[in-house]
């Protein structure tokens, strides 16, 4: 079972809001929620849905290191979770889905 429809909507209008807050680009945007699509479909049901907003902000993180000018880090993105689900995810939590995300795609991303 993967991510109910409505739920990946509200984690897409999510990501483009903060995209809005912070300025950042449209491309910015596109590739997280790329890179989010790709993850959850090659973890297939194994993204709970309180970890799907942790999932979603990692790969805007990431998105934001290789299109903007800028770095959004962890502690931001915590921040921006806890105001999202209410849930208060630690720094070193966003730490280790980079790594997955990142050993996963083994950096090939187009």
């Amino acid at each position: 079972m993967g991510i109910v429809r409505e739920d990946r909507i509200n984690v897409f209008h999510w990501i483009l809001e903060i995209k809005n807050i912070y300025g950042f680009n449209d491309i910015t945007a596109l590739h997280a929620i790329k890179l989010f699509d790709r993850f959850l479909l090659m973890n297939k049901g194994l993204v709970i849905p309180p970890m799907q907003t942790l999932i979603a902000s990692v790969c805007l993180c990431l998105s934001v290191k290789m299109h903007e000018n800028c770095i959004l880090d962890f502690e931001q993105a915590a921040e921006l979770c806890q105001k999202q689900c209410n849930i208060k995810f630690v720094p070193e939590m966003f730490m280790e889905a980079e790594f997955k995300i990142f050993k996963q795609f083994n950096f090939n991303l187009n």
